[in-house]
Protein backbone atom coordinates (compact mmCIF):
# COMPACT_ATOMS: atom_id res chain seq x y z
CA UNK A 1 0.00 0.00 0.00
CA UNK A 2 3.31 2.30 0.40
CA UNK A 3 4.02 2.26 -3.48
CA UNK A 4 0.84 2.84 -4.64
CA UNK A 5 -0.23 6.52 -6.11
CA UNK A 6 -2.98 8.93 -6.26
CA UNK A 7 -4.91 7.50 -8.75
CA UNK A 8 -4.30 4.16 -7.51
CA UNK A 9 -5.67 4.95 -3.88
CA UNK A 10 -8.82 6.78 -5.42
CA UNK A 11 -9.39 3.73 -7.67
CA UNK A 12 -9.39 1.56 -4.46
CA UNK A 13 -11.33 3.95 -2.66
CA UNK A 14 -14.26 3.95 -5.83
CA UNK A 15 -14.14 0.22 -6.19
CA UNK A 16 -14.48 -0.11 -2.47
CA UNK A 17 -17.44 1.83 -2.43
CA UNK A 18 -19.25 0.33 -5.16
CA UNK A 19 -18.34 -3.36 -3.87
CA UNK A 20 -20.00 -1.90 -0.33
CA UNK A 21 -22.97 -0.66 -1.76
CA UNK A 22 -23.19 -3.46 -4.17
CA UNK A 23 -23.67 -6.31 -1.32
CA UNK A 24 -25.48 -3.61 0.69
CA UNK A 25 -28.30 -3.56 -1.99
CA UNK A 26 -28.11 -7.23 -2.83
CA UNK A 27 -28.12 -7.98 1.31
CA UNK A 28 -31.61 -5.47 1.55
CA UNK A 29 -33.33 -6.95 -1.74
CA UNK A 30 -32.70 -10.91 0.16
CA UNK A 31 -34.07 -9.73 3.33
CA UNK A 32 -37.22 -7.71 1.03
CA UNK A 33 -37.60 -11.41 -0.47
CA UNK A 34 -37.56 -13.19 2.86
CA UNK A 35 -39.78 -10.57 4.47
CA UNK A 36 -42.13 -11.18 1.59
CA UNK A 37 -41.96 -15.17 1.66
CA UNK A 38 -42.77 -14.79 5.45
CA UNK A 39 -45.33 -12.77 5.44
CA UNK A 40 -47.10 -15.07 2.57
CA UNK A 41 -46.53 -18.28 4.71
CA UNK A 42 -48.19 -16.33 7.76
CA UNK A 43 -51.32 -15.14 5.66
CA UNK A 44 -51.26 -18.42 3.93
CA UNK A 45 -51.44 -20.29 7.45
CA UNK A 46 -53.65 -17.89 9.06
CA UNK A 47 -56.19 -18.49 5.80
CA UNK A 48 -55.80 -22.15 6.76
CA UNK A 49 -56.33 -21.64 10.36
CA UNK A 50 -59.61 -20.01 9.87
CA UNK A 51 -60.74 -22.27 7.12
CA UNK A 52 -60.05 -25.18 9.99
CA UNK A 53 -62.50 -23.32 12.19
CA UNK A 54 -64.74 -22.80 10.05
CA UNK A 55 -65.39 -26.45 9.05
CA UNK A 56 -64.99 -26.81 12.56
CA UNK A 57 -67.99 -24.80 13.60
CA UNK A 58 -69.90 -26.37 10.64
CA UNK A 59 -69.43 -29.67 11.77
CA UNK A 60 -70.42 -28.65 15.58
CA UNK A 61 -73.33 -27.10 14.26
CA UNK A 62 -74.29 -30.56 12.49
CA UNK A 63 -73.62 -32.84 15.43
CA UNK A 64 -76.26 -30.44 17.51
CA UNK A 65 -78.79 -30.80 14.58
CA UNK A 66 -78.49 -34.30 14.66
CA UNK A 67 -78.67 -34.31 18.81
CA UNK A 68 -81.83 -32.34 18.37
CA UNK A 69 -83.60 -34.27 15.57
CA UNK A 70 -82.70 -37.47 17.95
CA UNK A 71 -83.99 -35.66 20.60
CA UNK A 72 -87.37 -35.01 18.83
CA UNK A 73 -87.83 -37.94 17.32
CA UNK A 74 -87.42 -40.00 20.91
CA UNK A 75 -90.01 -37.41 21.77
CA UNK A 76 -92.21 -38.24 19.35
CA UNK A 77 -91.76 -41.97 20.08
CA UNK A 78 -92.39 -41.56 23.95
CA UNK A 79 -95.67 -39.72 22.85
CA UNK A 80 -97.14 -41.94 20.60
Amino acid sequence: MANMDGWSLALLAVAGYVAGTSLIRFMKSQHDALLTQLRNEWRAEQERRAEEERRRRCEERKRRLYEQIQANLEESDKAA
